[in-house]
């Protein structure tokens, strides 16, 4: 006979697996429906992720402003009790806010209710700190989601915000290696990932900085236009397939 302990252990590798599949797969479902919809919309649209920080968020917000762009902000709830006046300045310029929970916990890494609790609180406390009325988006930390915080995204018809162009800036060194791997995916991706949040130096955060001044000086060259998040998932749900215009 098999052992007692080697079926329960079975029996949980087997409820794990399905967990892990129904997660990813539903995931991945909502994700190419959001992306196929931003496409649809003709428009790209800028995003930033763990912010606000001193370090970079007013420059950033500078150069938004000087070129008449609008951008998405997925905010930490940590960082926006730290700088309120910051986050509420994002909003007060017409920039979207979209929650990146409070904690940026990552969701495969901890106790369910645990990330879970990451997201309510994130998203109670940008509403408290900066009074957004506005549907909030939701960028799960690090893209990820569990069992979890999926059933509640899907229980709380929460949209969530996916991205396809990365040149994960939180590591680089480099501004001119940013905008290259962003101006080469652009006429075929429509949703760039930046940081305006990063744990490293002030010198590091320029360099995303930096690779935002090149990259908008590049798309005005072009003639691409900008949307929120929002804003490009309105055109983009209106449109039907084929007859959204080009970004250049």
């Amino acid at each position: 006979m098999i052992p007692v302990f080697e079926i329960v252990l079975f029996a949980l590798f087997g409820i794990f697996v399905i967990n892990i599949l129904i997660v990813w797969g539903a995931k991945e479902l909502l994700r190419r429906r959001f992306l196929a919809n931003i496409r649809k919309s003709g428009h790209v649209c800028l995003t930033f992720d763990d912010g606000p920080s001193p370090a970079s968020t007013p420059e950033i917000l500078r150069l938004l402003g000087q070129e008449g762009i609008k951008a998405t902000f997925f905010l930490t709830g940590e960082n926006v009790e730290k700088y309120p006046d910051l986050a509420s300045r994002i909003a007060d310029e017409g920039h979207e806010i979209g929650q990146h929970g409070h904690w940026h916990i990552h969701p495969w890494k901890c106790w369910p209710l645990h990330s879970l609790m990451d997201l309510v609180k994130g998203a109670h406390t940008i509403r408290q700190q900066v009074c957004y009325e506005k549907p909030m988006l939701l960028r799960p930390p690090y893209g990820k989601l569990n069992l979890i915080t999926l059933s509640y995204v899907l229980l709380s018809r929460r949209q969530l915000a996916f991205w396809d162009i990365d040149p994960k800036d939180y590591a680089s060194q480099s501004g001119d290696a940013i905008v290259k791997h962003v101006m080469d995916r652009i006429f075929t991706h429509t949703t760039i990932l930046l940081h305006d949040g990063r744990d490293s130096s002030d010198a590091s955060a320029n360099v995303t900085v930096s690779a935002v001044r090149a990259i908008l000086m590049e798309t005005k060259n072009r003639g691409m236009a900008f949307a929120t998040v929002s804003e490009a998932l309105r055109v983009g749900q209106q449109e039907k397939p084929g007859r959204a215009e080009g970004r250049a």
